[in-house]
């Protein structure tokens, strides 16, 4: 009976350190708490390798990551966040996040952007064109969209995989972004398989399925919360 209140001890204690380790005050808040000089960047990071839908050639997508430095940080275990850039899932870059990245990183957070696989193979030459769902060929749309997820969730299994490269906590990891790259995260989220098959059917026989493109690392990780715009 005592070693059995033994462990329960150490279980409970162990439980309320894990939801105590990250309460520091005025880390993770509106102001800063480290400065620019302490945030370590690292940048142009492959996560994987992805085929170009529809043709057979390949693109190479990589992450820039922000973190406070190990040398800096009492804490060498740190909440991650995954921001996505907008775009239409027609353009934009993944340095149009860096500011924000950066404003994550000297609050505490490891904070991380993604190049991710763009465009829709649509023959429109004018702005109206695009806009209209590419003169009534919006299924390719839907491809792209589900691309960027398959690219959105490729990266949190390699920041996964490679935590300790990065100095993060695996069981506070977050993810967001901006117009399409909020949908990416939703997406990438909360999608199944089979709720992306209603969605696009036949984006699976053209890219693959969900959580097999890019590379083939586990899926193991686990996605706290959504932060969207």
């Amino acid at each position: 009976m005592r070693k059995l209140c033994v462990f329960w001890f150490v279980a409970f204690a162990l439980v309320m350190q894990a939801q105590t380790h990250h309460c520091i005050e005025q880390r993770y808040a509106e102001g800063y708490y480290f400065d620019s000089s302490d945030i370590e960047f690292t940048s142009s990071v492959l996560y994987a390798v992805a085929a170009r839908w529809p043709s057979a050639a390949s693109d190479s997508l990589e992450l820039d990551v922000f973190a406070p430095k190990l040398t800096a940080d009492s804490i060498q275990k740190r909440p991650f966040i995954l921001l996505i850039h907008g775009g239409a899932f027609l353009a934009g870059n993944r340095q149009s996040m860096h500011y924000q990245c950066m404003e994550y990183a000297r609050r505490g957070f490891v904070a991380a952007t993604i190049s991710y696989r763009l465009g829709w193979n649509c023959a429109a030459t004018d702005l109206l064109g695009v806009c209209l769902f590419c003169q009534g060929e919006q299924y390719k749309l839907k491809t792209a969209t589900y691309r960027a997820a398959q690219d959105g969730r490729a990266a949190m299994r390699y920041l996964h995989a490679h935590a300790a490269d990065f100095g993060l906590d695996t069981a506070w990891m977050f993810i967001g972004g901006e117009s399409a790259g909020s949908i990416t995260a939703l997406h990438t989220t909360f999608w199944s398989q089979s709720e992306a098959d209603t969605f696009a059917s036949w984006a699976k026989g053209e890219v693959g399925l969900l959580d097999t493109a890019g590379n083939s690392l586990p899926n193991n990780y686990t996605i706290k919360a959504v932060i969207d715009n």
